[in-house]
């Protein structure tokens, strides 16, 4: 119903990506019953499809007035460190490519 009045403003939210895959790797899982997967690959995805469920257990959680904010600050500090390791990695790739050119004599 929401994407119907929303349309495409819902793929702006994080938890429509959330609930895509937590549908997505139940019908991979499902699919798996018929044309059974490697196990290998079929845990991974079971992994995905866990670790998927339990961050939008963190959705429903907001809705406690005194779990609300801990979930809040979980989510700001997840965005913050975002940028962080971007800043981190253009740094690690900076220093590796003059360590690299350093030891080519």
């Amino acid at each position: 119903m929401q994407s119907r009045t929303l349309r495409f403003q819902v793929f702006v939210r994080i938890w429509s990506y959330v609930d895509f895959t937590i549908v997505l790797t139940n019908f991979i899982s499902l699919l798996n019953l018929f044309y059974p997967f490697e196990r290998k690959k079929i845990r991974i995805i079971e992994a995905i499809l866990i670790l998927s469920m339990w961050f939008k257990s963190m959705y429903y959680m907001r809705l406690v007035n005194k779990i609300a904010p801990l979930v809040e600050s979980i989510f700001v500090i997840m965005n913050d460190m975002f940028y962080f390791l971007i800043v981190f990695f253009i740094g690690i790739i900076a220093f590796a490519e003059a360590f690299f050119l350093i030891g080519k004599n």
